[in-house]
């Protein structure tokens, strides 16, 4: 046997020896050199792969027998799809052009890769449109490595339209989550299902059938710098074939952010569910909705079950909804029509620096409907804001019940509920159940006259309440529980329902700007309303962080730092600047 390839089965310390664990063989320092001259090779092959990645070229003055250079681009959507695309190849729409019908691709037409992605974008001035007609305008099948940015997608017109603005659907059977998408500064409008959709194939949406063990989504998602208006069931929507008691989630690391969802407004002609929602994500593992905006949407819903939501998360879990506005969002139907939501089995979640004003529905609701995939617990609200919501039907501020639900926590946050015609508002609302460990901490609720601040539906929740501010501008505050009525918090006293040092106090904080919008959620804190004034008796009046036994938190509503230890205030305002 050659020397050079002597198999020896001791390590050996000679430098004059190249020694390979893997393989336990050693080399000559002529065979090293050697090696290292392939290894070279190899990386540069492999460098090349992501070089020569093709780009392609759309234009109105292209002709499709043209080669898709920028010298001589094609001019149909559809010839794309006679090109077989690689990892990293890139397509160019000409800004300020206009195309129509379906960009399509698929495992068929194209090779994806996460870590080299496909890429739809623009080139030229402008943001380049494409009209859809009765369709989808992007439609992506089974494709993980896709990124589209800079595109406005529009609809014919949204009832008689059956896609969605950018469709990005696994409904491959087994339960593989596709991998990398990312949809960047993307403009939909006029589509029946979704202005986006990324996801399987939807459990709610009417219609949709999955064939059997189609049931995952996609993995490592970011929707940002999106606008989605008028579009029947959803602005923005990430979903998967959800199904009960599996105890999986289709899809997972998503990130909505910096995205504004309006006048979506629902579909008249559906009764059974809801529809007209702004922004849901679904089914999700490890989620964040931030720096978001919804409004106006679903006055169309016809849902006699379950209306729509501003901004919500259904069947999933460790979801952050942060730094949002949501307002104005109506219903049409028997239900909802909310700021914000937790609903259909959410756990290990959190709402915080949220702002919610002047929605039919809940500002802030935790609903589990019987039936749903997960239970739904351990969900925090803290330091968010509702004014004047619970426009319609009978809903609270802060809104908990449905299935029974557990370790709820709501604290420093402030509710303020106006009375309203036709509805019945509440500060709190706790619906009949088995609730347990519902825990409210440093909160102010301020209500109008007649309006109730606390109405718990029966005896049965177990329910905590300490160090709030409660204040009435009726002479004689009401406190339900089980149709009894109470004046004042502390002749609130059973076994599994207690009130403990909570304050009947004017708060004296500011609510003279009446329709505060800001609508921009990065400006959320310049919120002139709900600051405590100076003279206020709720500074460093509530629980601390460790008596709470909740996470310590950097700073409050308005960028005030918080003391990790130490009385903190009641409501979301922790000093005076």
């Amino acid at each position: 046997m050659p020397r050079a390839a002597r198999l020896i089965s001791q390590p050996t310390c000679r430098r004059s020896k190249f020694y390979c664990t893997s393989t336990f063989f050693y080399l000559e320092k002529k065979e090293k050199i050697h090696m290292r001259i392939v290894i070279t090779m190899l990386l540069l092959g492999l460098m090349s792969i992501r070089m020569i990645a093709a780009e392609y070229y759309l234009s109105n003055f292209g002709h499709d027998s043209y080669d898709g250079s920028k010298e001589k681009p094609w001019k149909t959507l559809q010839r794309l799809y006679q090109q077989s695309l690689q990892p990293g190849d890139a397509i160019y729409l000409a800004g300020g052009h206009a195309f129509y019908g379906t960009l399509y691709l698929d495992e068929k037409s194209c090779s994806a890769d996460s870590k080299n992605p496909i890429i739809i974008d623009t080139w030229g001035q402008g943001r380049p449109k494409i009209f859809a007609g009765d369709s989808s305008a992007i439609l992506i099948r089974n494709l993980g490595g896709i990124e589209i940015r800079d595109i406005e997608v529009i609809g014919r017109n949204r009832m008689a339209n059956r896609g969605s603005g950018i469709r990005i659907i696994n409904d491959k059977p087994g339960n593989q989550q596709l991998k990398h998408i990312r949809i960047h500064n993307v403009v939909a409008h006029g589509f029946k299902w979704a202005g986006i959709f990324v996801g399987g194939i939807p459990t709610d949406d009417p219609g949709f059938e999955a064939p059997e063990g189609c049931r995952f989504g996609f993995r490592d998602v970011l929707i940002d710098s999106c606008s989605a208006f008028d579009n029947v069931y959803y602005g923005i929507h990430v979903t998967a074939h959800w199904k009960a008691y599996d105890n999986q989630y289709g899809n997972a690391n998503v990130v909505i952010r910096d995205c504004y969802a309006w006048d979506n407004p629902g579909d008249p002609t559906y009764t059974k569910n809801h529809s007209g929602s702004g922004i849901m994500l679904d089914d999700c593992e490890n989620g964040i909705i931030e720096y978001c905006v919804a409004f106006r949407n679903g006055a169309l819903n016809a849902g006699q079950t379950g209306g729509p939501i501003g901004i919500w998360a259904h069947a999933s879990t460790n979801i952050k909804i942060q730094y949002c506005e949501s307002f104005s969002n109506r219903t049409g139907g028997a239900a909802d029509g909310g700021g914000f939501d937790f609903d259909g089995g959410v756990t290990h979640s959190v709402m915080q620096y949220c702002y919610s004003h002047d929605n039919d529905g809940a500002g802030y609701l935790m609903w589990n409907w019987y039936g749903a995939p997960f239970r739904l617990g351990d969900n925090v609200i803290r330091y968010c804001i509702s004014e004047n919501d619970c426009q319609r039907h009978e809903y609270g501020a802060v809104h908990l019940g449905g299935a029974p639900i557990s370790n709820i926590t709501v604290h420093n946050n402030v509710f303020v509920t106006r009375a309203a015609e036709d509805a019945s508002p509440r500060g709190v609302l706790v619906a009949p159940g088995a609730h347990i460990n519902i825990r409210f901490f440093n909160n102010v609720f301020l209500v109008d006259k007649n309006v109730p601040l606390v109405d718990f539906k029966d005896d049965l929740a177990e329910a905590y309440f300490s160090h709030n501010g409660f204040w009435s501008l009726s002479q004689q505050p009401l406190f339900y529980r089980a149709k009894e009525h109470y004046g004042h918090p502390e002749e609130w006293t059973i076994l599994n329902q207690q009130m403990e040092n909570n304050l009947m106090i004017d708060p004296l904080i500011v609510t003279t700007h009446t329709n505060e919008t800001i609508g921009y959620p990065h400006h959320l804190s310049s919120l002139r309303n709900f600051r405590l004034l100076p003279h206020s008796s709720l500074f460093e009046a509530g629980l601390a962080f460790d008596d709470m036994q909740v996470s310590v938190l950097g700073f409050d509503f308005f960028g005030n730092p918080l003391p990790k230890k130490g009385a903190l205030s009641i409501g979301v305002q922790q000093t005076v600047k």
